[in-house]
């Protein structure tokens, strides 16, 4: 339900949503198939985690945000990813998805 409510809040900010995915193997495949300029990402996954996703955006060179209740250490989680906690605040999210979308 709430990744439905953060897809909703980012089509109306106008960007395109890919998902959402509710497995990592979901994600994944989503991503090999539609591919993505950035993601967001939740550490958990119910009794999964998105690490593997975080990986492979990471070598891929994809920036994704990360908005999870759970902390990148618990879930032993590459954290060069901004972070956000929930529950989220729409315009906070927007500016760090912004962020990752912003040429260096």
């Amino acid at each position: 339900m709430v990744a439905i409510d953060i897809a909703s809040v980012i089509e109306n900010f106008g960007y395109q949503v890919v998902g959402p995915a509710g497995t990592a193997a979901a994600a994944l495949s989503l991503l090999a198939k539609e591919g993505c300029d950035a993601a967001i990402l939740d550490i958990r996954l119910g009794q999964e985690t998105s690490r593997d996703v975080a990986l492979e955006l990471a070598h891929g060179g994809i920036p994704f945000v990360i908005l999870s209740a759970y902390s990148a250490e618990e879930a032993n989680f590459p954290s060069d990813a901004p972070m956000l906690a929930k529950p989220f605040q729409p315009q906070k999210l927007l500016a760090e998805l912004q962020r990752c979308l912003l040429p260096e």
